[in-house]
């Protein structure tokens, strides 16, 4: 084997304990073998995009040095057992309602029972995929039913028995295989070494991304969902409809199309180096590819049960040099209504994990934290719980999804405002990507900075929070501030700097 992935540890368990963990009635255990794996390896530096889309099919991928960046998570050979298109739901390729399909999966997980181990505090199989924002029917059937997404998914969930971990931290490539037969799940840790072992010579390895502020480079042309005279008077719309008390933060989205013969992991690797994101990843399905790049966590769990969500709102672009850049964050820091649509929306998280957690347990440990990203700066907050125990995964996603940053405040009368005033579906764009494991953890993004491809057009949506005081020229300069990352990687440029 190459040094580039030498062993460091091979599977703790011998085949004797293993039986007796089956005999116990644990059915989801987990084989690991640890390799070496060097700083700042992504997914692309070890396959190629034939391995990537055919045996892989979907990622996670952090390239952030934050806390919450450790591991980037690919499937091996995963299995397709939840789809829905045009409102049209089925597990297995049978056809079922959205709510018989969310009580089947919520039962198949349920006699799901790895065996505790404290020691890995990563994914180590179940289930992993992305919702769309029209995926709110799926969770809150009671709603106004959403228009469809086209062509494109509403969800797409693949189960995954096999999978490796990226440690960041350690630099180790963690290669598991979780089954109750010991013999089979030895072979699909080798067949998975072997495949690295063929790679590790036909690949190499991208430079750390960057995090300093982008010249400006030439963008694609693109057709909006929106004129931008139309943007503005759908602000005023919203703001009317504030007037009236109907709602009183309202995320208005525009999506941008983009025609173009890039490659869709080829653009992803772009966008990584460009835009580098702690909650990022690649999902491909039927034809279907997104390819998201975001900074914000929609809602994750622990083993343990403890839930955090990582809320975004405020938004400024970055400076063109360190001291713009200073004073861009002291104005973002300090700007009223910034803080107070901020505020806004972190108690709304707060009210939405009260209703899956004990009580007393929400609090907010950090806020109104200006994080700098490659072509805007937000303010964010932390805000954790612990979950009550008999909550599924599935229950605690509803109870956030879609996210109160990207929708709105009350959320259920904000979405039906939403889908009369932008003219198509959103899709991929604020939806979810991100993985659910056997023993219950699970852990969300909000697909902000995300992209989706399909027959060689790409679907960017870019959105700015509307609240009564806003300016609807300054509105739409964040959404196509927000959309400068994006386009950037598309643009000849950007192809030029991957050469």
């Amino acid at each position: 084997m190459p040094s580039r992935f030498a062993v460091l540890r091979d599977p703790p368990l011998h085949s004797q304990t293993f039986a007796d963990l089956v005999a116990a009635g644990y059915n989801r255990i987990p084989l690991v073998k640890v390799l070496h794996c060097p700083a700042h390896t992504a997914w692309s530096d070890i396959w190629d995009d034939t391995t990537l889309t055919e045996q892989i099919k979907v990622f996670l991928e952090s390239r952030s040095s934050r806390e919450d960046g450790r591991y980037s998570i690919a499937a091996w050979q995963p299995q397709l057992i939840a789809y829905a298109q045009h409102n049209q739901f089925e597990l297995r390729g049978q056809p079922l309602s959205s709510t018989a399909l969310r009580q089947q999966l919520t039962a198949e997980l349920a006699v799901q029972h790895p065996p505790p181990s404290p020691s890995y505090d990563f994914f180590t199989g179940g289930y992993m995929g992305m919702f769309a924002y029209e995926a709110y029917g799926f969770f809150h059937p009671e709603w106004q039913a959403p228009r469809h997404c086209g062509e494109a998914p509403q969800l797409a969930l693949y189960q995954v028995d096999h999978c490796l971990v990226l440690d960041h931290q350690r630099s180790e490539l963690m290669l598991i295989s979780c089954g109750n037969n010991y013999h089979a799940q030895q072979t699909k840790l080798q067949e998975m070494e072997a495949s690295l072992q063929q790679s590790a010579t036909s690949t190499e390895l991208h430079p750390p991304a960057c995090t300093e502020p982008l010249p400006p480079a030439s963008h694609p042309s693109y057709r909006s969902s929106f004129t931008k005279d139309a943007y503005l008077a759908g602000v005023h719309q919203v703001q009317e409809y504030i007037r009236a008390g109907e709602t009183y933060q309202t995320n208005l989205t525009q999506i941008l199309e983009v025609k173009t013969d890039i490659p869709p992991l080829s653009y992803h690797k772009q966008l990584q180096q460009l835009h580098p994101a702690p909650f990022a990843g690649f999902l491909t399905c039927k034809g279907y590819h997104l390819i998201s790049a975001s900074p914000e966590r929609l809602l994750a769990c622990t083993r343990s049960g403890q839930l955090t969500m990582r809320p975004i709102a405020g938004t400024r672009r970055r400076g063109r040099d360190h001291d713009e850049d200073a004073r861009l964050a002291q104005e973002l820091s300090s700007c009223p209504k910034e803080r107070a649509e901020h505020a806004m929306l972190v108690d709304l998280v707060r009210n939405d994990m009260a209703r899956i957690s004990t009580t007393g347990s929400v609090s907010v440990s950090r806020q109104f934290e200006t994080i700098l990203y490659s072509h805007v700066m937000h303010l964010e907050s932390v805000v954790h719980s612990q979950k009550r125990r008999k909550v599924d995964p599935f229950t605690a996603l509803a109870s956030v999804f879609p996210g109160g940053t990207i929708s709105g405040v009350p959320k259920k009368r904000t979405v039906e405002i939403l889908q009369q005033l932008e003219p198509v579906a959103r899709g991929a764009y604020t939806g979810s990507l991100g993985y659910i494991d056997y023993d219950g953890a699970f852990d969300f993004n909000i697909c902000i900075r995300s992209v989706s491809a399909q027959q060689h057009t790409y679907r960017i949506g870019v959105g700015a929070g509307i609240v009564i005081d806003s300016i609807p020229e300054r509105e739409h300069m964040e959404t196509m501030n927000k959309a400068r990352g994006q386009l950037q990687a598309m643009s000849s440029r950007a192809r030029e700097e991957q050469r």
